[in-house]
């Protein structure tokens, strides 16, 4: 299993409508986590045939250590 650390990156993202600043610290740290990188995310191809295989792995995930 490969294993690195997710790069630094800062984002601008809302929150209760207002732009704040995130990074990918505040979303991945302490945790351990799979990022996926899909051609036509949020297309219908990607929603109907691609995540579904994602999501039927997810408690084989959990138990692998994956928060």
């Amino acid at each position: 299993m490969m294993k690195h650390k997710v790069p630094f990156v800062k984002f601008k993202v809302r929150e209760a409508g207002v732009w704040v600043e995130k990074t990918t610290d505040d979303f991945f740290g302490g945790k351990r986590v799979v990022v996926f990188g899909l051609p036509g995310a949020f297309t219908p191809t990607c929603s109907s045939k691609q995540l579904p295989g994602y999501e039927t792995k997810f408690n084989e995930f959990k138990e692998r250590g994956i928060d």
